[in-house]
């Protein structure tokens, strides 16, 4: 008969591979163990002159995985002899004790699972595929900066409310926005939360209090959004050379963002590129480039084909003309063929134009906000809408477009 647990452990299993619950529920089966004999096999007759063995699951500290152990019994008459032997055996080692499951997951640190979630966040087998780069880049950059400084040595039983609450009061004493604190605790909570047993239950289940922690209402109005107006754009397309104007102009009328408008390739239509027809009236977005490497965009959304106005196509087609692409066929190349670092055409052409016009630093989404507050100023439909900008939701079109209720350019 399978071996019974001590009422305290609140699980009796009943037969293989089912349990029934009580009050408190262990986070890991029992185990029964597996008796064999070399080169024997259930249905086989059991040889009562061959040695019996035990192969059975031990927990190794600091280990979420198990290690496979292997000991021999002795001699048996039957098989039935030698499981009643592996069950005394596993008894008296306490295998099943409760005690010391917990233990070997007590000792995880934080730093060890924020490793395995990161891990995790990138392998092919992953629910919904790996995460786009610059998402892991984000949590590659939290944990490292924020997280691990804070939070890496500690035992993950250890964290929970108060834990998080220091981590909330560290990140306001050096003035980080509120948007930043969310995010960062967000992902916090998601590695505690990414520790599971073999049943994929939690192994650390939390109730998070956000007031006790003092976590920010992310208010977002008041976030930084820069924006631009018709005269801006216009002056930041004149006074830039005629390449990173016409750039601009693409991001700015057709709703590109900076990676996917330096992945365009001069070249026949491609599942496997970004490209845009022979035309010029119509750019097929497919992929985006990040630090100089193309890659698919973050989401399916952003897959999508964008209309061109007639006037920007033909400035984009004598472009095209005077181009030699003999390196490479991208569209916007350096001199080596490469696409064009975002980085550098910020410091050397928008940037310095954005100073002498008077305004702060700001990024390249200056140009898709004014785009989406453009659209909505002009009663574009929604489904155009949503397949110009490459967006999932309404909500952060609406965001995008806060311009028109602004009614003029904040910094």
């Amino acid at each position: 008969m399978p071996e019974t647990q001590k009422p305290s452990d609140a699980i009796v299993f009943t037969t293989p591979g089912r349990r029934r619950r009580g009050k408190n529920v262990d986070r890991r089966r029992g185990q029964r163990g597996q008796v064999f004999q070399k080169g024997w096999c259930r249905g086989k007759k059991w040889d009562p002159e061959a040695s019996a063995y035990l192969r059975y699951l031990v927990d190794v500290p600091g280990q979420e995985e198990r290690k496979l152990q292997c000991v021999t019994l002795g001699k048996f008459r039957t098989l039935t002899l030698a499981e009643q032997a592996a069950r005394e055996y596993m008894q008296a080692n306490g295998v099943n004790d409760r005690h010391a499951q917990e233990q070997s997951v007590i000792s995880l640190a934080f730093r060890q699972q924020a490793d395995r979630f990161l891990s995790a966040a990138i392998d092919s087998a992953r629910r919904g595929g790996p995460v786009a780069q610059a998402t892991y880049d984000f949590w590659r950059g939290a944990i490292d900066t924020w997280l691990n400084p804070l939070l890496g040595d500690l035992q993950l039983t250890d964290i929970g409310n108060a834990q998080a609450r220091k981590l909330v009061d560290a990140m306001r004493a050096a003035k980080r926005s509120d948007k930043t604190i969310v995010e960062y605790l967000s992902i916090m909570k998601a590695i505690v939360a990414s520790a599971v047993d073999g049943e994929g239950e939690q192994l650390f289940p939390r109730h998070w209090n956000h007031d006790f922690m003092r976590l920010p209402i992310v208010d977002k109005t008041k976030q930084r959004r820069p924006k631009v107006t018709d005269k801006e754009v216009a002056r930041i397309i004149a006074e830039t050379k005629p390449k990173y104007g016409l750039m601009y102009a693409l991001m700015a009328g057709c709703s590109l963002r900076m990676g996917e408008v330096t992945a365009i390739r001069v070249e026949p239509y491609s599942d496997g590129h970004s490209t845009i027809s022979p035309d010029c009236r119509t750019i097929c977005v497919r992929k985006s480039v990040r630090h100089g490497v193309e890659q698919d965009p973050k989401t399916m959304n952003a897959v999508r084909d964008i209309d061109v106005a007639p006037e920007l196509a033909k400035a984009v087609k004598r472009f095209i003309a005077g181009q030699d692409f003999k390196k490479s066929t991208y569209l916007f190349q350096t001199p080596r063929g490469e696409p064009l670092s975002q980085r550098n055409v910020l410091r050397d052409s928008l940037h310095p134009i954005l100073k002498k016009m008077g305004r702060e630093k700001c990024g390249f989404h200056i140009f898709r906000r004014f785009r989406a507050s453009w659209l909505r100023r002009n009663r574009v439909p929604w489904d155009l809408e949503k397949m110009w900008m490459g967006h999932a939701h309404k909500d952060l079109t609406d965001q995008y477009a806060e311009q028109l209720r602004v009614g003029r350019a904040r910094p």
